[in-house]
């Protein structure tokens, strides 16, 4: 058994950690939903860095041309499949507008 949500469906980062919290108190783990863009992935791996019952960040491989405007290399995983956060202010990622 497991938790799993999407901060852009369940109402953002905040909603997102009070389903955390919830499932934390009844010993459950989270898997975080995030396939929709580069922006979504970075706000969901800075919750997920802070969430002590979490199991994994979920996101398809599949090419989506949003994540082709994230900087190169933003979310390279590390051995064993590690992602972490992008650094930098806010979310760490540098927009491009004009491409959006």
């Amino acid at each position: 058994k497991f938790v799993q949500f999407d901060i852009a469906a369940c109402g953002g980062i905040s909603e997102g950690r009070r389903i955390a919290d919830l499932a934390a108190a009844f010993h459950l783990p989270c898997t975080l939903h995030a396939s929709s863009t580069g922006i979504l992935l970075a706000a969901s791996l800075h919750l997920a860095a802070s969430l002590p019952n979490l199991d994994s960040v979920e996101y398809h491989m599949f090419h989506q041309w949003l994540f082709d405007k994230c900087p190169p290399n933003a979310f390279k995983p590390e051995a064993g499949g590690l992602v972490r956060p992008p650094d930098g202010p806010g979310f760490g990622l540098e927009i491009h507008y004009d491409d959006l």
